[in-house]
C-alpha cells in the first residue's frame, strides 16, 4: 500500500450561526492510501459531508491539522491549496454533477480544465474502465442514473488524480446498480492504485470498505 494521499488529525468544523455556534464535525482523524476504499458512515448530522470537503481540499477545519500529498494545508494560501485539489483530488457527487446538453465525452475532457499538467488515461480508455465502451459521442441526458454516475467516475480517471473523492455516489441509485458502482469503483482502487474516500450510508459500502471511519453525535451538517 502506497503512503498516505491525504490525512487529516483531529479536525473539527465548528461554523456561526444566527443562535450562536455550531460544532458540525468533532474531532476526527483519519488516513486515506492508495489502493484503497475507506468509507464514511454515521447518521445524518454527524458530519460526513462534511469530513469529505475537509479531505476532499474544498473546505478548511476550525482546527486541527490536514496533510495532502506531503503538504501541510495550514501554511498553504488559498491558491495553493486550490492548485493542490486540481491536482490530487477527482470529486464523484451524489447528482453527478454533469452537463446534461453535452456529450460525454465533452462531459469527461471538462474533469482536466483546471488541472493543468495532470494527465490521466484517454476518454475512451476511461470509459471502458467503467464499463461505458462506445457511448463517448452520446448526449448525457439520455444516459440512465447509473450510466451518469459511471461518467462521473470516468472523469475522475481521465483528469487522472490519485484520490477520489465520492459523497453519497449511490443515493440516488438502486440497488443493482449501486453494485455496479461499487464494482467499478474497486477496480478503480484495485488496478489503478487510486485512494477512494466515500460518504455513504449504504451498507454495501461499508461492508465493502478496506477501512470504515464511524461518525457520531455531531450536532449538524453542511
Amino acid at each position: 500500500m502506497s503512503s498516505p494521499l491525504v490525512e487529516c488529525r483531529e479536525v473539527s468544523k465548528v461554523v456561526d450561526t444566527d443562535f450562536g455556534s455550531l460544532e458540525v464535525l468533532r474531532p476526527t482523524s483519519l488516513v486515506v492510501n492508495g489502493g484503497e476504499i475507506v468509507t464514511v458512515a454515521g447518521p445524518s448530522g454527524s458530519g460526513k459531508t462534511t469530513l469529505l470537503g475537509i479531505l476532499g481540499l474544498l473546505d478548511r477545519p476550525s482546527s486541527g491539522e490536514v496533510v495532502a500529498n506531503g503538504e501541510v494545508l495550514s501554511v498553504l494560501d488559498d491558491g495553493l491549496v486550490d492548485s493542490l485539489r486540481g491536482s490530487l483530488v477527482g470529486w464523484v457527487f451524489q447528482d453527478y454533477q454533469l452537463l446534461e446538453k453535452l456529450s460525454v465525452r465533452a462531459n469527461i475532457e471538462l474533469g482536466r480544465r483546471y488541472a493543468a499538467g495532470v494527465g490521466g488515461v484517454s476518454v475512451e480508455e476511461a470509459l471502458e474502465s467503467v464499463g461505458l465502451a462506445g457511448v463517448s459521442d452520446r448526449r448525457t441526458a439520455n444516459l440512465s442514473g447509473g450510466e451518469k454516475q459511471r461518467v462521473a467516475i470516468a472523469r475522475a480517471l481521465y483528469k487522472g488524480a490519485p484520490l477520489m473523492v465520492c459523497d453519497e455516489p449511490t443515493g440516488n441509485l438502486d440497488s443493482a446498480t449501486s453494485r455496479q458502482v461499487l464494482g467499478v469503483l474497486r477496480e478503480v482502487s484495485a488496478n489503478k492504485g487510486v485512494g477512494v474516500l466515500v460518504a455513504s450510508h449504504d451498507p454495501l459500502f461499508i461492508d465493502s470498505a478496506d477501512r470504515v471511519q464511524f461518525l457520531g453525535g455531531g450536532r449538524g451538517e453542511i
